[in-house]
């Protein structure tokens, strides 16, 4: 009955926003990259990212405001098919990224990457990827 009524589920949370006023760029460490996933991200290529200083007008939180990550998980045939032979979580997980899925924590890093949002921030709302395949998109 799921399947053939449901065409997506989405998951949001929000994250603080990094204070316009204080923001400031840093680069990421090779270390740092392949500790939280961002090296499966982005390839061999220097991240600048940012964090708040801490402000009057943030109130020295060095965030101000929210952003939202989603995750949208569209119930492909594929998808309907495994999950009708009841496949598992994981086995759906992976079809779902091979599908296009892209994860909470993978939305997460590309606001941190767009300056939204600091990659601590992520790291502390999202959970680990754990090791799914990346999408191909």
């Amino acid at each position: 009955l799921i399947c053939s009524s449901v065409l997506a589920i989405v998951a949001q949370r929000l994250l603080r926003r990094v204070c316009l006023k204080c923001k400031e760029k840093y680069v990421v460490s090779d270390a740092v990259k392949k500790k939280v996933g961002l090296d499966l991200v982005v390839d061999n290529q220097e991240i600048t990212l940012y964090r708040g200083k801490g402000c009057n007008d943030c109130f020295s939180t060095g965030y101000k405001g929210r952003v939202g990550i989603t995750e949208i998980l569209v119930l492909t045939p594929r998808l309907k098919e495994s999950i009708l032979k009841r496949v598992g979580e994981v086995k759906i997980k992976e079809i779902a990224r091979m599908d296009g899925m892209k994860t909470m924590r993978e939305d997460g890093f590309a606001k941190a990457l767009e300056g939204l949002t600091s990659l601590e921030e992520v790291i502390r709302i999202t959970a680990p990827d754990d090791a799914l395949p990346v999408s191909p998109q």
